[in-house]
This record gives structure tokens, C-alpha cells and sequence, in this order.
């Protein structure tokens, strides 16, 4: 008896996205609003785009059909009409519950496919493969976009605090250690020239292939975009090629924007982030690095909190879908705080900033990273020293080390933060272990106490 071949999921259904797609174009979201499908599930990413950009008319009360969407997506009526069926066709209730039922299967499949080829490479371990499939099967669709009017909207979310715990949130889950979670907006910043995008781009690299990072852990691999608005792109290239890269890493650099499309990067137009989100969405991004801030938002006022208001709406309706926000930026002239306004953190689940390292190395960048605010953590992160060394094979090395309390402690001395209430705050240690440390270090005769403030002992300079 011959044995019966195995039966291999569909992974694409391409009459079922035709249908839903020509759908939307001739009728509107409005159509399809309740079948709860959402733009990743797609396969072909043009129609993922048209499906975001038609909810996202119809989330704000304005026409989602054909003309409307492609005046939004910058295509023309030729170059959508071929996504969708026939104008002509019948697409009935029954049709498109069935379309949306077939898209979900094939877009399940394309994951757990996606998955096996992961571990299959070694990217992921057995044990996480186990946990990414499990997941794929038991975490629901996300709930159809139901619009209240505003009054009914807060009858119904108003509830006791005893009740809060009923009402079916998916939990945040981790993406880098305990400190970075789904959904967060995060600043890295530093004086020019110390190792931002250095940094940056070892977070972006382990978070896209699910691997750790220094002393964090790593989770699950994600889609992560690198937006970059400064770099030469050989430059860039090669640091992710020395950090081993990843498939689920993709990258928008300046120059390739402009030598391929004529445009230049400005995500302070609206237009743009518009555009960007939409991208985002159809490629399941779920990380999403700028950097750095002065160059991707040009126009924007550094130092006025009301011009942050725009781009602040953009990261909050990302955060809507659960995608992480890293902005990159320069550290002000005190080296202790970002440049420009303040307002930017209020909103920030965490901000590290890097200083110049306490350990010299003779070659690569170095320095000291620090958390200044981290809300998810439940214990306070230690600062980090970071090293990062290329070498003749292109590859790179990068070795973390702990920094100790009485080194972070001499290094804002020498920083010139000398009260010890101060210290305190950006040590994030209560003042008497200040006291302590100072005590240890006066003893040693390399401090001094002048009234409130330490000073170094003359001949430490």
C-alpha cells in the first residue's frame, strides 16, 4: 500500500484576500469592520496596506472606498483595482465570513511555518518554539473595531476597581529582559559621537532574533524596522552584519530612500507617519527604532513642548497596536538629560542614557549605559559598562561588565554632580547608601567634603 502524502496547511489564500480587499474598495470598511481581521494577515503586502489605511478612514468617520484610499496611499484607481475582485462580483455575507476565515488559517500556518524554519536554524530553542506555537494557537483575534458614541463608550469602560481585573486585556509581553515590554516608547541618549546607534543596533539585532543582549535576557524574535536618519548605509550594513543580524531585522536608511525613491526621510509630517504605520502594520512589525530624533523629525522644535504634541499623537496611536517605540537622541550640554524639552519623557516607559565608560579599552566605542527612568522593572537595573570591538573579520565583539556602586558613585563625582541628593537620583539609591559609599571613599583620602557637596581630594583630578 503506498503511503498518503502529507498534508502541507495552505499558507496563502489568494481568492479570500481578493474577496475581502475588493470588498473595501467598492464598499467601504464599514463592509468587513466585524470580521475581525487585521492588516498582518495578509500575505501580499499591498493589500495589507490598503486594509490599514481603509480602517483607518473608517476609525475617523471618512470614506474608505477606492478613490479615498488610493488619494492617501499615493496609488491610483489602476494600480489598486486588481488587489480585489471584480466590481461586478457578488461578494456576499456568507463569502466574506468564509474569506476571513480562510485569511486567519493560512496567516497561522505562515507563523507556525515561520517558527519551524527558526528553529530548524537554531535561532530559537526547542522549549521557545513550544512556547511561540502555543501562543499562535491560544491568543485570540483582536476584537472587531466597534465605534460608541463617546457617551456609551464610558458607561461601558467605567467600572468598579474590584472589576478591573475582568476585562480581557492581553497582558504586555516581554521583548528584552524585564525592562522593555510590548508597546513601549523608550529613549536612548548620549553626547555626539559616544555610541548611540552602536547601542541601539545591538538592542535591534538581539530583539529581532529572539536572543539576549549584555546581561538581558532574551524572548521571542520579533519584526523589528531600524529607521535611519544619519548613517552612511555601508556604514550601517556593516555593523549589523558584525552583530550576526537577522531576517526579522529590516532596515530604511536615508540614503537608500533617496537614491531609490527620491525622497527624504521627515516623520514629522503626518503624511508620513501615516504611510509609515501602515508599512509598519502590513510587514507585523512589532519594534520600531527612529534614530535618531534631530534628524528624523525636521521642523520639530526641540525646546517647544507644543510642537511634540504631533508626533506625540503618532506614538500613542502606535502604541494603540502594540508597537515599541526606541527613539534615538543627543544628550543636552549637561550630558545628564535629553536636549530640548523635557515633555518628551513624561509618556516614557524608560530612558537610558549613555556616559563616558570608567574602564578604558585602546580601540571600539565604550561607555557607561544607565537607566534614568524605568517604569517595568521590578527591581533597579545596575548601570552597564559596554565595549564593542570590530575585528579583521568584520565581526563584532561586544562584552558588558557591572558597573560597582563606589565606581558609578566617583564617576558623577567626577561628572560634577557632587550633592548627595543628586548623586542619589542618578545612581536611583536612597542617600544613605550615598553616605556609605562617601564614608569608604574619604577613608580612601580620594574625597573630600565641602559643606553639602564631595569634591575629589586635591591631586585626584
Amino acid at each position: 500500500m503506498t503511503a498518503a502524502a502529507p498534508i502541507t496547511p495552505m499558507t496563502v489564500d489568494d481568492s479570500a484576500e481578493r474577496y475581502l480587499i475588493g470588498t473595501v474598495l467598492m464598499n467601504g470598511f464599514a463592509r468587513v469592520a466585524g470580521l475581525g481581521v487585521i492588516a498582518q494577515q495578509f500575505s501580499n503586502r499591498e493589500r495589507a496596506a490598503v486594509w490599514q489605511m481603509a480602517e483607518f478612514l473608517h476609525a475617523r468617520g471618512q470614506s474608505s472606498t477606492l478613490l479615498s484610499v488610493g488619494a492617501r496611499l499615493g496609488r491610483t484607481s489602476h494600480d489598486l483595482l486588481p488587489l480585489g475582485v471584480d466590481g461586478s462580483c457578488v461578494t456576499t455575507d456568507e463569502i466574506l465570513r468564509d474569506s476571513a476565515v480562510r485569511l486567519k488559517e493560512c496567516f497561522a500556518a505562515r507563523q507556525t511555518a515561520q517558527v519551524g524554519r527558526m528553529l530548524g536554524s537554531g535561532e530559537v530553542a526547542p522549549e521557545q518554539a513550544l512556547e511561540m506555537v502555543q501562543r499562535l494557537v491560544t491568543k485570540p483575534d483582536r476584537k472587531p473595531d466597534v465605534r460608541m458614541k463617546i457617551e456609551e463608550a464610558f458607561a461601558t469602560s467605567t467600572r468598579p476597581c474590584t472589576a478591573l481585573a475582568e476585562v480581557p486585556i492581553p497582558a504586555r509581553e516581554k521583548v528584552l529582559g524585564d525592562w522593555f515590554m510590548e508597546g513601549d516608547r523608550g529613549f536612548i541618549h548620549a553626547p555626539r559621537g559616544l555610541g548611540k546607534t552602536w547601542f541601539s543596533l545591538a538592542l535591534a539585532t538581539a530583539i529581532a532574533g529572539g536572543r539576549g543582549c549584555g546581561p538581558w535576557r532574551g524572548h521571542n524574535p520579533r519584526r523589528v524596522l531600524y529607521v535611519d536618519g544619519e548613517m552612511p548605509c555601508e556604514s550601517l550594513d556593516s555593523r549589523i552584519a558584525g552583530m550576526g543580524g537577522s531576517e526579522n531585522l529590516r532596515v530604511l536608511n536615508h540614503e537608500v530612500l533617496f537614491h531609490l525613491a527620491d525622497r527624504v526621510l521627515n516623520l514629522a509630517d503626518s503624511s508620513v507617519q501615516q504611510a509609515l504605520t501602515a508599512r509598519l502594520l502590513a510587514d507585523g512589525v512589532s519594534v520600531l527604532f527612529l534614530d535618531n530624533l534631530s534628524c528624523l523629525f525636521s521642523g520639530v522644535a526641540e525646546n517647544d513642548a507644543d510642537a511634540w504634541e504631533s508626533v506625540l499623537r503618532w506614538l500613542l496611536a502606535l502604541r494603540r497596536q502594540r508597537i515599541a517605540v526606541v527613539l534615538v537622541h543627543h544628550s543636552g550640554r549637561n550630558s545628564q538629560t535629553m536636549r530640548g524639552t523635557s515633555r518628551r519623557e513624561d509618556a516614557a516607559f524608560w530612558v537610558v542614557r549613555l556616559d563616558v565608560a570608567q574602564t578604558e579599552f585602546l580601540e571600539g566605542a565604550q561607555f557607561l549605559a544607565q537607566f534614568t527612568k524605568d517604569r517595568n522593572s521590578p527591581v533597579e537595573q545596575p548601570a552597564i559598562e559596554w565595549h564593542f570591538a570590530t575585528g579583521d573579520d568584520g565581526a563584532v565583539r561586544i562584552t558588558t561588565q557591572q558597573a560597582s556602586g563606589m565606581e558609578a558613585f566617583r564617576h558623577w563625582i567626577e561628572a560634577g554632580i557632587t550633592s548627595p541628593e543628586d548623586i542619589a537620583r542618578e545612581m536611583g539609591v536612597s542617600k544613605s547608601t550615598i553616605s556609605r559609599l562617601a564614608r569608604k571613599a574619604m577613608e580612601a583620602g580620594w574625597l573630600v567634603k565641602d559643606g553639602r557637596e564631595y569634591v575629589l581630594a586635591d591631586g585626584e583630578e
